[in-house]
């Protein structure tokens, strides 16, 4: 119980300080401390297995994961990227480890409020700090966007989503309205990345955040429109509305909805159709990890890219197998952590799997792992902490908790 309960303690701060080796991967020598990091917490997941007994189920999730993996590694031969092999184990690990384990790493989150609290201002002042350094800024799309000390904008983007989950959990379990404030530079950060994907899902966040904190839900229905109204007028003036609006005008290299899509319209197109010309047993267990690659480059724009997209990227690389694992251990964990008694849970409900889904979509989820580490927090923050308040802020130190 003893090791369980430190491996548990351990585990928290290796997921907690992700966003914060993610954000530090762009300088000189620090790549390899975030690629570390994920192999840390696949292992002390592992060794998280091995403490206590594990639910048939789980085992053959696992099982079956690793089996497709091999076959992916088998029919690859020599990886283009490894990082959709690494990422889709990162995946179902962390999926099944957090369904049987997140109401004990929540509770020791709230033991341990204050790791929450520094590893959220670190970040904070990091970011802050960066904005003075030339460094944080790359020329691309026309225009000039921020990526603090990351090494790419979508991987700086990723650790935004990641703060403002914590955030929020500050902000539920404490009523300090001072929090509010810590959502500003991951709200600003994510108008400067020009990450189109992540601006709507921030924005979205915001949303199920201003609905919690709202004690008279009219307050919520009445006020959210002029909100959006302004808060879209301000997003309008920001790099990445500039990154929209362009995007809206003229035909581009590859015509109106290619432009706009960012020639998603054209690769995913190309993409379904090479899995759909794989024989029958390669459908179920896909084509490897190059096969996306070269559909994209020989057969769309010449860029040895990936398909910007959960589940046709799984269906080239792994397979109908590798999405139908890639579903069924995330709602097994949303499954076994649902509230009884829950109230008032649409709006946050709503938004989580928006954002999680809007992400996947077009952007790409499971291959990010600083967005999947963060999904246990912000399911916590937007879902089970406001329907468990009171058991969870007994667990908190009180000189955390009060009203400002």
């Amino acid at each position: 119980m003893l090791i369980k309960f430190t491996l548990n303690k351990i585990l928290l701060f290796s997921l907690l300080a992700f966003p914060i080796t993610t954000l530090y991967q762009g300088l000189p020598g620090l790549d390899p401390l975030n690629r570390l990091w994920a192999l840390g917490i696949l292992a002390l997941m592992f060794c998280g297995f091995l403490l206590e007994p594990i639910r048939f189920i789980d085992v053959f999730y696992l099982i079956s994961g690793i089996l497709l993996i091999l076959i992916c590694i088998i029919i690859t031969g020599h990886p283009h990227n490894t990082t959709p092999i690494t990422s889709f184990v990162f995946w179902f690990v962390f999926m099944c480890y957090i369904a049987n384990n997140y109401r004990d790493l929540m509770r020791e989150l709230a033991e341990n409020f204050g790791m929450l609290k520094g590893v959220t201002l670190f970040w904070e002042i990091s970011v802050f700090v960066s904005f003075f350094f030339s460094r944080s800024y790359i020329r691309n799309w026309g225009g000039v966007y921020f990526l603090s000390f990351s090494n790419a904008l979508h991987r700086f983007a990723m650790t935004c989503f990641a703060i403002m989950a914590y955030v929020t959990i500050l902000f539920i379990m404490t009523n300090k309205k001072s929090y509010l404030l810590w959502y500003i530079i991951p709200i600003v950060s994510m108008l400067l990345t020009g990450t189109r994907t992540y601006l709507v899902i921030g924005m979205v966040f915001v949303v199920a955040v201003y609905y919690i904190s709202c004690k008279d839900k009219r307050t919520f229905y009445i006020t959210i429109l002029p909100l959006m109204v302004i808060a879209v007028a301000l997003v309008l003036i920001s790099p990445s509305g500039a990154k929209i609006i362009k995007s809206f005008q003229g035909e581009g290299y590859f015509g109106y909805w290619a432009t706009l899509s960012n020639g998603r319209s054209i690769f995913w197109l190309e993409d379904l159709r090479g899995y759909w010309s794989l024989p029958i047993w390669k459908k179920f267990v896909g084509n490897g990890v190059n096969f996306i690659y070269l559909l994209n480059y020989y057969g769309t724009i010449a860029a040895m890219i990936w398909a910007h997209n959960d589940v046709i990227n799984l269906l080239c690389t792994n397979g109908l197998l590798g999405v139908i694992l890639y579903f069924v251990v995330f709602f097994s964990f949303v499954h076994r952590n649902k509230e009884n008694n829950a109230k008032n849970t649409f709006v946050p409900l709503f938004v989580f799997y928006f954002t999680l889904g809007f992400n996947a979509m077009f952007n790409m989820l499971y291959t990010y792992t600083a967005a999947v580490t963060a999904i246990p927090f912000m399911y916590f923050g937007l879902y089970t902490l406001p329907n468990n308040m009171e058991y969870f802020r007994r667990h908190v130190n009180q000189r955390y908790l009060g009203e400002n």
